[in-house]
């Protein structure tokens, strides 16, 4: 009986035995479970701050991309520019051929009228 009574209490020491290398198991298990956990969320957090550089060099993308447009605009601006002031030389040009032409029919009306004061001066002569 008291073999009995030994083999019973070995046993039971076994079993709680056992039952502490499981629990401790358990709570290995856990704790590796919160760190998959905490590592998964810092994957997450990982992933996310990389959604948000990802979102600033888009952003920055397209700021570039609009100083580039405004600086396309001011360029066709400057060209507009210049293509009025080509404009407006070609205007005066334009005039400068006009006041040429006109004074050159001024100078020419201007022999016309010597000439003919010179044939009437030699024919008024000739009829005396």
């Amino acid at each position: 009986m008291k073999m009995l009574v030994v083999v019973v209490v070995v046993l039971l020491v076994l079993l709680l035995v056992m039952m502490q290398l499981l629990l401790m198991t358990v709570e290995v298990l856990r704790s590796f479970e919160a760190v998959m956990v905490l590592r998964s969320f810092e994957v997450v957090v990982v992933l996310r701050s990389f959604e948000v550089v990802v979102v600033l060099r888009s952003f920055e993308v397209v700021v570039v991309l609009r100083s580039f447009e405004v600086v396309v605009v001011l360029r066709s601006f400057d060209v507009v520019e210049v293509l009025r002031s080509f404009e407006v030389v070609e205007v005066l040009r334009s005039f400068e051929v006009v006041v040429v032409l006109r004074s050159f029919e001024t100078q020419a009306k201007s022999w016309q009228r010597e000439k003919r004061e010179e044939q009437t001066g030699v024919e008024h002569l000739g009829l005396l």
